[in-house]
């Protein structure tokens, strides 16, 4: 979460370095509000620093799942993501070059933390993944040239989330719960 924030701060307008100043500033006030609050000592922040970083760092490798039977969505998945920077790219082709770059990194960044989200434990996790890259192209609406390629992403993620989902159609179909 603080990533993301920082992250925004990054890109907002204007004051970019007043406002990761300030982003900072906070983030480490209440670090240290909350770490007293909670009855940490001093000492014990390295190692609780150190001993985080060792689970983040193999998060990847202890909890990934990977079920023979969804391989096909690595495909859709990349297709998909295809699409969303076509949208991204397209709608984004009238902006100077260091405005462009930023919306570009951030849908990269998006892209990468929906992804890991999605396929770490690669079971029915990847729902997740579609269904955020179904709304994602709707960001990149901005004039009716765009809504082909907005319409095509969205789609593709639709039909993966379903077929990821491995849930009939007939669940959609209002006339046979109400018989």
């Amino acid at each position: 979460m603080s990533s993301a924030s920082a992250g925004t701060c990054a890109v907002t307008r204007p004051d970019r370095r007043r406002n990761l100043a300030l982003f900072g500033l906070s983030f480490g006030i209440t670090l240290v509000v909350l770490w007293f609050a909670t009855g940490q000592s001093i000492g014990s922040f390295l190692p609780y620093f150190e001993r985080s970083l060792s689970v983040t760092s193999g998060y990847s490798e202890a909890m990934g799942i990977e079920e023979p039977a969804r391989r096909w969505e690595y495909v859709v998945a990349l297709a998909t993501v295809a699409a969303l920077l076509a949208a991204a790219f397209a709608s984004t082709r009238r902006l100077r070059p260091l405005p462009r770059l930023e919306v570009l990194a951030v849908t990269a960044f998006f892209v990468w933390v929906v992804f890991k989200h999605g396929f770490v434990r690669h079971d029915g996790h990847s729902m997740a993944f579609f269904s955020a890259m179904a709304a994602a192209p709707l960001a990149f609406a901005s004039s009716v040239g765009d809504r082909s390629r907005v319409i095509l992403g969205s789609g593709i993620a639709v039909v993966a989330f379903f077929g990821a989902s491995r849930t009939s159609l007939d669940l959609l179909n209002p006339v046979k719960p109400a018989r």
